[in-house]
């Protein structure tokens, strides 16, 4: 449980989700210079490959009184075993989801990540089908858990600071693999584990870079000086909405944010788009799935909040008639905005130019004032 996040890139998620993009997205450099059959490494991926490439770790590992094998413990992490122990390790109800949000609690001030982790896990036992699962009478604890971590999400992840902020980054951490993305492939990433180069890959390692593309006269550079000196884009345009799972509330502002891409290149150098829908169900491996209950891959069933039933087996949490989180799987918030992340001299032009496109495009409702 200790080791399962040893493979989080510098910044975490936000860094990851860039390298993931260039690699997965089409890239004329990459795919000029012959990159585009390269791999790349997500965060268990590479904590995978840590713990069966670092020799140091091997040792301290294979030398502790429990003679862990590195080769095990990856398998559990990677879930290549079939134990009950791997959900203790990665799923719905795992270690590191209880963790970060009494953490993320703690860290915000804010109440959203209390939950009754006491009860959850003295509730915690396997079923005859051998999953692990949870008495039936922690069925409430259980929705109070993804209601928690939905709420978590709404107030702290989508926060339009915090969305500003990791936009930016990953906009520069993609330009920063740009300039040689031979290294951030999967087997340079392996051989930098070997060689111990990868753990000097720290937040200061990633800030430092910043500060060297702050210097450089571009959007990529001005973005990489507002990180540094924590200045927040500036929200211009904002939208929010709460729909069942068939509408399409977003249409509309993806195809102003469209036409601005298309036809004002100049003014969307000094934007930023961002848009999102998301629903209780996303909290969970089962994300929307809940109305395709005969469509559930094996693997993602497999990782489910799962509730005792009477003859001793188990089911998934959503398929509970009298679980909130059934009754909550049909909604979806949605979010469109748009961010300033030029000179904050150009910032009253900018503004002024936008609303006017705006409202002729009848999207006046979501100019911030």
């Amino acid at each position: 449980m200790l080791l399962h996040d040893i493979g989080h890139y510098p910044m975490s998620h936000a860094t990851e989700k860039a390298i993931k993009d260039y690699f997965k997205q089409a890239n004329p450099k990459r795919i000029l210079e012959g990159l585009d059959t390269y791999e790349y490494l997500n965060h268990e991926e590479f904590g995978r490959e840590i713990l069966l490439l670092d020799a140091e770790l091997g040792d301290i590992l294979r030398n502790s009184e429990f003679n862990f094998e590195p080769q095990e413990l990856a398998d559990i992490v990677k879930r290549d075993v079939p134990t009950p122990l791997k959900n203790l390790v990665s799923s719905e109800l795992d270690a590191d989801r209880m963790d970060y949000l009494m953490r993320s609690s703690q860290a915000t001030g804010l109440p959203y990540g209390n939950f009754d982790r006491e009860y959850l896990i003295k509730n915690l036992t396997v079923g005859t089908d051998g999953q692990v699962c949870l008495n039936t009478k922690a069925l409430r604890a259980a929705d109070h858990f993804l209601i928690s971590r939905s709420f978590d999400y709404l107030q702290t992840v989508f926060h339009k600071v915090v969305v500003g902020m990791e936009q930016m980054l990953q906009e520069c951490v993609r330009a920063l693999i740009n300039a040689d993305p031979s290294k951030y492939e999967a087997n340079a990433m392996r051989e930098a584990i070997t060689n111990g180069v990868f753990l000097g890959w720290d937040d200061s390692f990633l800030l430092n870079r910043l500060r060297e593309l702050s210097k450089q006269k571009s959007r990529e550079g001005t973005m990489a000086a507002r990180i540094v000196r924590r200045k927040p884009p500036t929200l211009i345009y904002s939208f929010e909405s709460s729909a069942a799972t068939d509408a399409t509330p977003l249409a509309t502002h993806r195809e102003f944010f469209e036409y601005l891409r298309n036809n004002e290149p100049e003014l969307c150098e000094e934007l930023l788009f961002w848009e999102k829908e998301f629903g209780f169900m996303d909290v969970s491996p089962s994300r929307t799935i809940a109305k395709k209950e005969n469509q559930v891959p094996e693997e993602e069933e497999d990782k489910l909040i799962r509730i005792k039933t009477g003859n001793g087996a188990s089911e998934p949490l959503y398929r509970n008639q009298l679980s909130l989180m059934k009754v909550l799987g049909d909604q979806r918030y949605s979010f469109a905005r748009c961010y300033f992340v030029g000179e904050l001299d150009s910032l009253p032009r900018v503004n002024e130019k936008f609303a006017r496109l705006a409202n002729m495009a009848g999207r006046s409702d979501s100019l911030r004032r």
